[in-house]
């Protein structure tokens, strides 16, 4: 998705991953972003990924290819349901894993 606040132009957002049980916990979910992040960056646009996820959140953290943003770990007091359309759920009540891919960094 775009940028959802529109203040970066020529950028997108992974809006969810998400792994059959199955075959969650073999890194595919990881491995997705990360391939989805260098097709975006390859077409010359800026990508980030928000994300609840501990362990999703823990590899981006631990991952050359992605930095942390401003909002990386914070609880977002400046979104407000009043701000955003009626029953949309935004991440005001837990803190989340902010980041922008960088790329294939060796």
């Amino acid at each position: 998705m775009t940028m959802p606040s529109g203040s970066l132009k020529n950028a997108w957002r992974g809006h969810r991953v998400v792994i059959l049980p199955d075959f969650q916990g073999l890194g595919i979910g990881v491995r997705f972003i990360d391939a989805i992040g260098q097709i975006h960056l390859d077409e010359g646009h800026r990508f980030f990924s928000r994300t609840a996820h501990p362990r999703m959140g823990m590899y981006m953290q631990n991952s050359p290819s992605w930095r942390p943003t401003s909002k990386n770990r914070k609880l977002r007091t400046d979104v407000t349901h009043e701000n955003l359309f009626k029953n949309h759920y935004v991440d005001n009540k837990r803190v989340c894993f902010s980041y922008e891919y960088l790329g294939n960094v060796d």
